[in-house]
């Protein structure tokens, strides 16, 4: 269990060190930041990758390109907080793979940065808190009935926010804090 504020260098020498050759792994918020990097090199390892992440991203020119490298990528527009959405993503995965390997929950917003907790709509704390542990919980819940009796990996991602130290937003770390406990 790791709680450092900075995961990315630990996910990476994680996604470095296993073997990911013709491994199935989804990847929810895999259109920007840590999700994109993390498809790109899954993908250039080897792995046959779901991208994952709202229809407004750019999750389909990623998965693009990554496509005409010659690389195993589809992406599959979901919405993590909507349960259908995540059911749906899972479906696609063995409609298309007959399995599931791996499951990184990459999907994650941070809003209402720097606002004093007097100011902070509830609105925008149901929203954060809807993506970052209502979407977190949809994917495992419905990733480990896709994985069947062979198991698999499931990655979550947080942050030190909440745990370790503090977040710009109220809602973040709260968030993030659930996802880490």
């Amino acid at each position: 269990r790791h709680s450092n504020a900075s995961c990315w260098p630990c996910l990476g020498f994680v996604m470095t060190s296993l073997p990911l050759q013709d491994q199935v792994i989804v990847i929810t918020g895999g259109a920007s930041g840590i999700g994109k990097a993390t498809a790109r090199l899954c993908a250039e390892r080897g792995a046959h990758i779901l991208i994952s992440d709202l229809p407004t991203s750019n999750g389909s020119v990623i998965s693009e390109e990554l496509v005409a490298k010659g690389l195993s990528t589809n992406f599959v527009e979901c919405d993590v907080s909507n349960e259908n959405d995540v059911k749906q993503l899972m479906c696609s995965t063995i409609k298309s793979y007959g399995r599931l390997d791996v499951l990184i929950a990459c999907a994650g917003i941070l809003q209402g940065a720097s606002i004093e907790i007097e100011n902070f709509d509830s609105v925008t704390f149901d929203q954060v808190l809807d993506v970052n542990i209502r979407g977190t919980f949809l994917c495992v819940k419905h990733a480990i009935p896709a994985m069947g009796n062979i198991g698999g990996v499931i990655l979550l991602l947080a942050s030190g926010a909440g745990v370790t130290s503090g977040s710009s937003s109220y809602a973040y770390g709260a968030s993030k804090g659930a996802v880490h406990g």
